[in-house]
């Protein structure tokens, strides 16, 4: 198993990028630049622009222009009086037409709002996922860094172990010690090389996530600051949450889109009304022998078509789809809500915990040094000596896993609220700023 992880992490590290010391918001802001989720997000955002383009370009003047030549055959009163029969001939004729909407039964109103909820809510999807993937790369930093110390500490206690297992072997040589004693300190020391070798493999699985995510090897990291100045309470982070959480506000914008949809629908149940103006150029029409003519004109035209079944059905539909938004944006309130509810929850009692974890590692600290001090003097046993530097191990194996839960839970907190790029100080991309606006 652990030949078969270094294996993967040097097959990662020749694929990956070589890597420099990074601290967290650089390699988050990295991150955001090449991550194919954000490159997606970033695409349909965009793509969003044009549409909202698209549907203004209702509001303006639309010109139609139309060339035609060919023959013509005509069998008519007046071809039958001056040929005395049919006749054919060469046919050209040109029209330009303007049209202006003048009411259209704010079809254009509803899809400009339509696409706004559209360009709004791809605003707030790519923050969000911009928050998630800031989440996930502090995760996997983190990660890191806490199988680093728990090496760090392994390795600590097995050199501990080592140093008594001379000990003991000394005093076993001297004609002071017992054979048990030696079997029990070898026993000992086995146990504190397999808990590195775990420990080792731990750290390989948790490099081998890292450069999977990130795409570099995972060297010389740095221990982020703690966070401050979060909700003080669990009603306090879910309010929090709710008011900051942009896939709640993509869900809200989902609500306005299909609110305008159904508008957009209900508008094909009146007349449009245009304003026109055309000039015809024809030659040669009626078979005679007229060589040119052109007209100009200006009206305002009516159209309406009468609807069918399907039309009001439609108008329907959409009206539920408006509903069904409405619901899906309550059920993702609630998501937001109980999320931030448990990060909070998290972050609180890992906060409660960690005073405890450092008292009791100074404890055990302080335990450990008198005991092998009594063990120097015949005043303790070798398995008393062990069991206070077993719970030393333990007690600062718990320590650092407490920190860094806390640490953990600190920043789902804050991408629950939307907080995290900032309070990592990294910009985000400019194409959620329309969703400030």
């Amino acid at each position: 198993m652990m030949s078969k992880s270094l294996c993967t992490i040097a097959v990662f590290a020749a694929l990956a990028h070589s890597a420099a010391a990074a601290p967290l918001p650089q390699v988050v802001e990295k991150l955001l630049q090449t991550s194919p989720d954000i490159l997606s997000d970033v695409g349909q955002r965009r793509a969003s622009d044009a549409a909202v383009d698209k549907a203004k370009s209702g509001y303006y003047p639309r010109i139609d222009l139309s060339v035609g030549a060919g023959r013509e055959y005509t069998n008519d009163l007046s071809t039958r009086t001056n040929f005395g029969g049919g006749t054919d001939y060469n046919r050209q004729e040109a029209q330009a037409i303007l049209t202006q909407m003048l009411f259209d039964g704010m079809a254009t109103k509803n899809e400009v709002a339509r696409q706004r909820a559209r360009q709004l809510g791809a605003a707030h999807r790519l923050a969000n996922t911009s928050e998630d993937i800031a989440l996930k790369t502090a995760e996997a930093y983190l990660d890191v860094l806490r199988q680093q110390e728990l090496v760090a500490l392994t390795q600590a206690n097995l050199d501990a172990h080592l140093s008594t297992a001379e000990q003991v072997k000394l005093r076993t040589s001297g004609g002071f010690g017992r054979k048990s004693d030696d079997e029990q300190i070898d026993a000992r020391v086995s146990l504190a090389k397999a808990n590195l070798s775990a420990a080792q493999s731990s750290l390989n699985e948790a490099k081998i996530a890292y450069m999977r995510l990130v795409g570099e090897v995972p060297e010389d990291l740095a221990k982020p600051d703690t966070p401050a100045n979060l909700p003080a309470s669990m009603e306090e982070a879910a309010n929090w949450a709710v008011a900051n959480n942009r896939l709640l506000l993509a869900a809200k914008a989902d609500v306005d889109g299909a609110n305008a949809q159904h508008g957009l629908a209900e508008s094909q149940m009146y007349p449009r009304v245009d304003l026109e103006a055309g000039a015809v150029y024809t030659n040669s029409l009626d078979g005679v022998a007229v060589e040119d003519s052109t007209r100009y004109y200006g009206m305002v035209r009516m159209r309406y078509t009468f609807k069918s079944g399907g039309d009001r059905a439609y108008v329907a539909e959409t009206k539920q789809l408006a509903y069904s938004a409405q619901e899906v944006a309550r059920r993702v309130e609630r998501q937001v809500r109980q999320n931030a509810a448990l990060s909070w929850n998290a972050m609180s009692i890992a906060a409660e915990r960690v005073p405890v974890l450092t008292q009791y590692a100074n404890s055990s600290k302080s335990a450990r040094d008198e005991y092998s001090k009594q063990f120097s003097l015949g005043q303790r046993s070798l398995l008393d000596l062990l069991d206070s530097e077993n719970e030393y191990f333990t007690a600062r194996r718990d320590l650092v896993a407490g920190q860094y839960d806390e640490l953990r839970a600190k920043f789902r907190l804050l991408a629950d609220g939307n907080q995290l790029l900032s309070t990592l100080n990294v910009k985000p991309l400019a194409e959620t700023e329309l969703a400030q606006q």
